[in-house]
């Protein structure tokens, strides 16, 4: 049975009569409870909304009151409520309700010629006069005015101005994205602050996984400002979405507010971006919308954010730690494993079984490893601490590791850890792999001057 909540009259206001209810079947139900509670005297009349009704009634008893609206409306479970009680009581009932809310997030520095998708994420370009058919794009009902087009510094990709209104969403690339929301983060979407920096958030986290797919596909540490910027950032620090709710109830609103009082912006070119279908890219943003299904498909998801994020983290030793900690949780390796056999785990992995990828990648991750990430770590060392050592060559290439080992996953439909455990085994356990193995480890002890045991090297 549905609830309803009992909010008793005031000196200053009429009592309340609230509920949620969606089947519109109740419709007569509710015009006959209204009868019932007006012949017991108490005038009542329905909120246009259809949540609940208003009521008064002279000499009123709570008491009285309770045991009336519970037989007129003997259809909904009624409990008494106070009013600072029932914002939190709601918003525990909707909690419980999900609904489609259609977002559009504006992103900077993203130049984009024509709409395309990938997996359930849209990508639409700006608006122009020449540009694709203006009646496919979602908000081509507020461009109704031959003016727009002929705004100052309207260029493809390049205008950066403030959103106003609607219609400068326009102005700017725009991503898609469907949302399944609690209602209870629907309901303050007109005048809750709180709710609406949540819903910002909420926005610009799924867009910013659409981006994922072009950053990880397309952007290069080497080549940092060439990034697209984070979803719905704009240039004054605000965060814009436009919210377009499944239900009729709540209004489509434009939302901008500062969400992220400190966010980096360290691209002032940006990303152009194209796409041709591609399963690999398909598999990939359904594993960043959400739809998850094994443990790897999470470390998947996990690696890849992190990987993104590391694009915009101004100081390179932490950006360096996050794609070692993003390429190890993405490959797993059991903790037992250390130094050499986590060395050739990772890169039995990324190889997919090539030799030659895997003596090119063993020795990189070894001097990633040994060379940098330890001095890092257990040294207090920096970048400019260690000799030779760049960020962004070594960014680069464990960015490069993370891309081949999700791509070897992809090829080999891993699904569990133990299935990548007994992958790395499998190439391992080759004479070759053996050899190889061997052959860095001699490499590396002549270079450090140092002797590893034969007990000390990895067995598979």
């Amino acid at each position: 049975m549905e609830k309803a909540f009992l909010l008793h009259p005031t000196e200053h206001m009429n009592g309340n009569l609230r509920w949620h209810l969606r089947n519109e079947s109740v419709q007569d139900k509710i015009s006959a409870s209204l009868n019932k509670i007006c012949s017991l005297g108490y005038w009542a009349s329905p909120f246009r909304e259809g949540d609940g009704i208003t009521f008064s009634k002279e000499d009123y008893s709570a008491e009285q009151a309770l045991e009336d609206f519970k037989n007129s409306f003997e259809w909904i479970e009624i409990e008494e409520c106070k009013r600072s009680d029932f914002p939190s009581k709601m918003a525990e009932i909707l909690k419980r309700q999900k609904y489609r809310c259609t977002v559009l997030v504006p992103i900077r520095k993203l130049w984009i010629e024509n709409s395309f998708k990938i997996g359930d994420f849209k990508f639409w370009p700006p608006m122009e006069k020449d540009g694709f058919s203006a009646s496919d794009h979602p908000l081509f009902k507020y461009c109704a005015s031959p003016s727009f087009f002929e705004s100052e510094g309207q260029a493809l990709g390049q205008w950066d101005g403030e959103i106003t209104r609607e219609e400068d969403l326009l102005r700017y690339p725009l991503i898609e994205v469907n949302i399944n929301m609690d209602e209870s983060e629907l309901l303050g979407i007109a005048n809750d602050l709180n709710a609406q920096i949540r819903l910002l958030k909420i926005a610009s986290q799924q867009a910013d996984r659409a981006l994922d797919l072009l950053r990880i596909n397309s952007c290069h540490f080497k080549k940092i400002e060439y990034l697209p910027d984070r979803a719905g950032q704009l240039a004054n620090g605000f965060t814009v979405a436009y919210f377009i709710p499944e239900l009729r109830q709540y209004k489509e609103t434009l939302l901008q507010h500062i969400v992220y009082p400190i966010r980096t912006s360290n691209n002032w070119l940006g990303l152009e971006a194209e796409y041709t279908n591609d399963p690999y890219l398909e598999w990939l943003a359904g594993i960043l919308k959400g739809d998850v299904n094994n443990e790897i498909e999470m470390a998947i998801r996990s690696s890849i954010i992190a990987l993104s994020q590391a694009f915009y983290i101004t100081y390179e030793e932490v950006s360096f730690l996050a794609l070692i900690f993003a390429l190890d949780g993405l490959c797993l390796p059991d903790a037992n494993w250390k130094a050499w056999k986590h060395r050739s785990y990772i890169a039995a992995i990324s190889s997919g079984g090539d030799i030659h990828i895997y003596e090119q990648d063993l020795k990189i991750f070894e001097y990633i490893y040994s060379d940098i990430r330890n001095k890092l770590v257990h040294s207090g060392a920096s970048f400019s601490d260690i000799e030779n050592a760049d960020f962004k060559s070594v960014a680069a290439s464990i960015h490069s590791l993370i891309i081949r080992c999700i791509t070897v996953i992809y090829q080999e439909n891993i699904s569990s850890k133990k299935e990548l455990h007994n992958l790395a085994k499998k190439i391992l356990s080759q004479k070759q792999f053996e050899d190889c193995t061997n052959k860095i480890i001699d490499y590396y002890d002549t270079l450090k001057g140092k002797v590893t045991h034969f007990n000390q090297r990895p067995k598979w």
